[in-house]
């Protein structure tokens, strides 16, 4: 947020430190009173500086794939990649990706898509 948001948690706060309930300080300032308790409480805890706006950006990410799992994807990725190269392997990489992706089992049996 701005300049403007930061003077008017200032200006908050002296409206309760001169008496105000959060309530009238709320309304006086057009803000909601969860907005006028929420500041409150950051002041009662860590001062002027607490009225800064802080960051809501999460600090980890819960679900994140480890570093061991994603080198052993890409590991994986290139063996297989490698290996459709070879032409004695079954391949699910190219033109031929696209069938066996969608195919069911009745078309992987049928004559009319064979492949050598």
């Amino acid at each position: 947020m701005g300049k403007v948001d930061d003077t008017q948690r200032q200006t908050l706060i002296h409206l309760l430190r001169s008496e105000k309930t959060p309530a009238e300080a709320a309304e006086e300032l057009g803000r909601s009173v969860s907005w006028s308790y929420k500041w409150q409480e950051r002041y009662r805890q860590a001062g002027w500086e607490g009225l800064k706006a802080q960051s809501r950006t999460p600090h980890h990410i819960a679900h994140k794939t480890s570093e061991q799992v994603r080198q052993a994807i890409l590991r994986t990725r290139s063996e297989l990649e490698a290996e459709a190269l070879l032409a004695d392997k079954l391949s699910y990489i190219g033109a031929d990706a696209d069938f066996w992706a969608s195919a069911k089992p009745r078309d992987v049996f049928s004559t009319k898509h064979q492949h050598d």
